[in-house]
């Protein structure tokens, strides 16, 4: 065990007990010890141990197992020690039947790649007071460089606004000084050669959010360090340390927690191997060759023949769920064997379609994409401290007729050029640099369109006409599930969608789905009776269709930031035809309606009318729209936001209120 500087040990005191009994937690991590013994920038050893205290029955289902997952080509994990310590003083150990290894999930369907393995362990007898005492060790070799905390950031991508910590990644060896329970202590330490560069900074309150969220300053990580012969160690302790409270839509953990940072990476080197590795896999082929000719030869322009490249691909090769951090790179796989297996994970598909592409004339390019956050603030972590695991997804870009497009993260239902991953950073693997990913046209952003036109009557019955236009991935989804869709199940898709306009609606009239058309499209019609009620000489009813809630609005107030990483760009559109017979009309908002939301963008209302012109009935028009860019809503700012929630979904928004002529 690698010493830096001794500490004796010793039991929570009453005061401490005081300390973390105060926030009703389920659980106190009465002290963890990191340890990276690096012997150089591929190799690497580190130790973890904890102790931690159960506080209640919930802390009980929580610690009583956990699992930890690795793959033996690069990496060798041993449970040093595994302990219960019962509130009577009996001491448990994990034996071996209480430890499972299992296989990844993607294990039975790809076998050309080496075997990932989760070791799942069950603790003996945890209860209430329990004491749960872990060692864990971890051996690394043929890593691209040395980095800390990569598997908890990738953790942190896969599972974004998590409310509860995902438990999980705080069983493994992660740089975070801050959990949903307290922490006693915890204490990272790394002995690093001295000839090894390395970037360290401790950050007492996270990365990324300094610029927007002002708190007062407050040094949580001490350190420490010292020269060792060829070494240098490092100590790092934070003591006391308050939990976080579960909220839905946090930031990711290292934004706005203490939090230590370690890499002996840049991005230009590790970017330029990983970009030799695609390379070579994808060099000259013949069954590439005779494949890219028989996939295009029928194709007039460029874009049918890259799409008939990319639809060959997602049709015939089995996507696996393996990031490009999860093996080293020397396990890409030759574009011919990924097309003869039949499967390929993101690094292996992206080689075959660069392959292909290159056999058809074009010059594709490799980009290396993370899934970190679409907000910018957010990126800093990622690139100024890198991690192999930040970037986890290889696509291919390649000129079409519309600009550049990108593929491997979509199928053959997307019309080309959109984009799932739009507003990631990505890395041109061939020079390193860094970009935003962006759809080639603005109408293949993610997004849809609803008009209603509705025909009402004087006794309230209506006749309704509602037609959707769906974009960018939402017509991908469209495309897929309708094309896909049994005429038993699109019947009652429809009879669903009809019944949502009112319970006495029947359908009436073609009902459309065309995905052979860009933007898609869904239109059907429907008569309605008594659809608005009917009160002496009044008529009032609820428009449909409106927009009616803001996603990561809740409670009353928030103590961290709500997080939104996504586009959100729909708008309603509302036209009704009134009967001759109205006097007057109130309409709920009644003119204009505008909400700006912080650094995100807008959600606006616009309520219209048209008046009796000759032929032309009196109309009214109502248009909804929301343009919302990926943001964080600070605390100070929540009120606001929750306001907005609160108008948008009030009952008397969208009311009509119509009197009627005598």
């Amino acid at each position: 065990k690698m010493i830096l500087f001794q500490i004796p040990p010793k039991s929570p005191d009453s005061a401490s007990e005081r300390w973390y009994s105060a926030f009703q937690a389920d659980a106190v991590v009465l002290n963890e010890d990191i340890e990276y013994k690096v012997e150089d920038t591929s190799r690497w050893t580190q130790t973890r141990n904890v102790t931690i205290k159960v506080l209640t029955y919930s802390g009980k289902k929580k610690y009583s197992d956990f699992r930890m997952n690795y793959n033996p080509v690069w990496e060798e994990i041993r449970l040093e020690k595994a302990s219960v310590t019962t509130p009577s003083g009996k001491v448990k150990t994990v034996t071996e039947q209480q430890i499972n290894i299992m296989d990844a999930s993607w294990v039975g369907g790809a076998p050309r790649y080496p075997a990932a393995r989760t070791m799942v362990v069950s603790l003996p007898g945890v209860e209430e007071g329990s004491l749960i005492d872990l060692t864990i060790i971890r051996h690394k070799k043929n890593q691209s460089f040395f980095s800390i905390g990569g598997n908890f950031f990738r953790q942190e991508m896969e599972a974004p606004g998590h409310g509860t910590g995902n438990h999980d990644r705080f069983f493994s060896a992660n740089p975070v000084f801050r959990y949903t329970d307290p922490i006693l202590k915890k204490t990272i330490r790394l002995q690093i050669p001295s000839n090894l560069p390395i970037k360290i900074f401790r950050a007492d309150q996270g990365l990324g959010l300094d610029k927007i969220w002002k708190r007062p300053l407050r040094q949580v990580i001490t350190k420490k360090s010292k020269t060792a012969g060829e070494s240098t160690l490092y100590e790092f302790t934070a003591e006391h340390i308050a939990p976080v409270k579960p909220e839905k839509n946090l930031p990711p953990w290292y934004s706005f927690n203490p939090v230590l940072f370690v890499s002996a990476g840049s991005w230009e080197t590790y970017s330029e191997k990983v970009y030799r590795a695609l390379r070579q896999a994808a060099l000259f082929q013949p069954e590439i060759i005779t494949m890219a000719r028989d996939l295009t030869e029928n194709s007039m322009d460029d874009d049918s023949r890259i799409k008939a490249i990319r639809d060959f691909v997602a049709r015939n090769i089995k996507p696996v769920d393996i990031g490009l951090s999860e093996l080293p790179v020397d396990q890409i796989t030759p574009a011919a064997r990924t097309l003869s297996d039949g499967y390929g994970n993101s690094a292996d598909r992206a080689v075959l379609l660069y392959a292909l592409l290159n056999a058809a004339g074009y010059n594709p390019e490799y980009i290396l994409v993370s899934q970190s956050s679409r907000v910018a603030d957010l990126q800093q972590a990622m690139r100024e401290y890198p991690a192999p695991q930040w970037f986890d997804t290889v696509l291919v870009r390649v000129k079409g007729t519309m600009g550049p497009v990108y593929l491997n993260d979509t199928d053959q239902y997307a019309k080309l050029g959109t984009t799932p991953l739009a507003g990631f950073p990505g890395i041109v693997a061939s020079s390193g640099r860094f970009e935003t990913i962006q759809a080639p046209a603005a109408d293949l952003i993610d997004g849809s369109e609803t008009s209603y036109r509705i025909q009402l009557f004087e006794n309230g019955d209506a006749f309704i006409k509602k037609k959707i236009l769906y974009y960018g991935n939402k017509f991908a989804e469209f495309h897929k599930r309708f094309s896909e869709m049994p005429p038993e199940k699109r019947r009652r898709h429809l009879q669903e969608q009809v019944s949502s306009l009112s319970r006495s609606a029947k359908s009436e009239g073609k009902y459309t789905i065309d995905y052979n058309t860009y933007p898609g499209i869904e239109e059907f019609s429907a008569r309605v009776n008594d659809y608005a009620t009917q009160q002496d000489n009044y008529l009032y009813l609820k428009l449909p269709g409106l927009i009616s809630n803001v996603d990561g609005a809740g409670r009353d107030q928030r103590t961290n930031p709500v997080y939104r990483n996504y586009f959100n760009h729909q708008s309603v559109n509302i036209e009704m035809l009134l009967p001759d017979g109205v006097d007057s009309m109130e309409v709920v908002p009644p003119k204009k309606l505008v909400f700006h939301m912080p650094r995100a963008g807008t959600i606006s209302i616009h309520t219209g009318k048209r008046p009796h012109i000759g032929n032309q009935a009196l109309s009214l028009r109502i248009r909804q729209k929301v343009d919302l860019d990926p943001a964080l809503v600070l605390p100070d700012e929540y009120l606001q936001f929750l306001e907005v929630d609160r108008v948008l979904s009030h009952p008397q928004t969208g009311m009509v209120l119509l009197k009627m002529k005598e």
